[in-house]
């Protein structure tokens, strides 16, 4: 979805005739909704505060990138209705719909980290492009030592469907935005009922922000080579691949690199490309 690459003065120079990438972030629950809810040694975790907080800290981190745009679907202690929030979304020209969550589970031993994405039925690009972005993510938030549970696409379980009448996608917000044409996520980052995750990645300011960079970075690509981020649209992505690699279209569209200089960022450019609109 996105990409970052080095800013010389011939990419740079095509940076203001690229749209930005528009990603929305989506703290869940708000106002009277607290989501999970849990007190730990005396002090009160509410999932809606965690939320707003990994939000605000994700953005912050995204915003400090060229060729992005980032949109709360709320600021501050307020609810908006699922169908609310992926049409705030779809409004702003969004690329990429990101629900930030955190988890409970009856059991209090249950803990980690999971993120969902789109199954492959009716737009199968946007399947394959919420898959892409929903490893990026977790294995961010794996590395800062939250138990990897892996990333899941979770099917309607009322047989409902897609307007090609395939199975439609079990969460609202996924399936919306789905329809709108954009890729949704759930990330689910730690579990409020369990007390290590809950004190630890939850329980301060820092962890909270650490959690929300870890989002950005996911969605993000780094730049391998100078280790600069810098967003950009994939098809700038295209157009540096091929004039410094010499990569062909039918390379990238095969997710192939055979070159060994740059070949990881090669790889990424290859994912990023297959997902583009091209």
């Amino acid at each position: 979805l996105l990409t970052g690459v080095p800013q010389t003065s011939a990419y740079a120079q095509n940076i203001n005739q690229v749209k930005p990438i528009v990603i929305v972030l989506d703290p869940g629950h708000g106002g009277g909704d607290s989501g999970a809810t849990h007190r730990w040694n005396g002090k009160l975790y509410r999932e809606k505060d965690a939320n707003l907080a990994i939000a605000k800290a994700c953005k912050k981190k995204l915003e400090s990138y060229t060729g992005v745009r980032v949109y709360l679907t709320r600021s501050s202690d307020y609810f908006v209705t699922l169908e609310g929030r992926v049409a705030f979304a779809k409004k702003n020209g969004a690329d990429l719909f990101v629900a930030l969550h955190n988890n409970a589970s009856l059991s209090s031993k249950t803990k980690g980290a999971c993120v969902y994405y789109p199954n492959s039925h009716y737009n199968s690009k946007i399947g394959t492009k919420g898959n892409l972005v929903a490893q990026r993510i977790q294995s961010r938030l794996a590395a800062l030592g939250l138990k990897n549970n892996g990333v899941f696409y979770r099917n309607s379980e009322n047989r409902s469907r897609y307007p090609d009448k395939s199975l439609a996608d079990y969460y609202s917000v996924i399936r919306n935005s789905k329809n709108a044409g954009f890729a949704g996520l759930i990330v689910e980052h730690a579990y409020i009922s369990n007390a290590s995750d809950c004190t630890k990645y939850l329980g301060s300011d820092k962890m909270l922000t650490k959690l929300g960079e870890a989002d950005a970075l996911g969605i993000a690509i780094d730049d391998v080579e100078r280790n600069q981020p810098i967003l950009l649209h994939a098809k700038l992505g295209v157009y540096y691949a091929q004039t410094k690699y010499g990569v062909t279209d039918k390379e990238i569209l095969a997710g192939i690199s055979q070159h060994t200089t740059g070949a990881a960022h090669m790889t990424d450019l290859a994912k990023v490309v297959f997902l583009a609109d091209m």
